[in-house]
């Protein structure tokens, strides 16, 4: 930075975001079962603790099933800083019965699933608040002392949470 007083007047943010809105749109026959559970795996295997924040479903009277979920879900990269994606879905489907090879049949779900997500690195920048000259003991930190590891973080993050979402598209058969 040119002025040492833009160091001073900058706020430290709690929050840096990664994706603010990344959409995945899909219509097409898939086992919604096997699709939730394979996220919720991927993301533990990854190390996240994860939340089902919102579930709700609807039988609807044409036998249509309108499901929207939410979940929120979150890894400790240290004692500063965490890594948090948030997901909403709505899917609407109805079950159908598909002929696999060797004429094996099996239930599935045919219909749309319309999903958003978003990803952030969350640090815990209220530990700086209860120290004397803590705003600027957290520019320091942030501006100086970590500056490089908060930015392979942003990079790490940003290539993990796309590897989710390129599996989730090839299950979907998105291209």
């Amino acid at each position: 930075m040119s002025d040492y007083r833009e160091v001073f007047l900058t706020k430290l943010e709690a929050k840096k975001t990664i994706i603010d809105a990344y959409k995945i749109k899909a219509s097409s026959v898939f086992d919604m079962n096997e699709l939730y559970e394979s996220m919720n795996r991927w993301f533990e295997h990854k190390g996240y603790d994860w939340k089902e924040l919102r579930y709700k479903h609807i039988d609807m009277p044409d036998g249509r099933k309108v499901t929207e979920i939410g979940w929120e879900c979150t890894k400790k990269l240290d004692d500063y800083v965490s890594f948090v994606v948030t997901m909403g879905a709505q899917i609407v489907l109805t079950d159908v019965e598909v002929n696999l090879p060797n004429n094996v049949k099996k239930k599935m779900n045919k219909g749309s699933i319309e999903s958003k997500f978003a990803a952030y690195l969350q640090k815990d920048v209220g530990i700086w608040e209860k120290k004397a000259l803590g705003h600027l003991l957290g520019l320091i930190y942030e501006k100086i002392l970590i500056r490089k590891r908060l930015e392979e973080y942003e990079k790490a993050m940003f290539a993990e949470i796309h590897t989710f979402f390129d599996e989730v598209r090839l299950y979907l058969q998105i291209r």
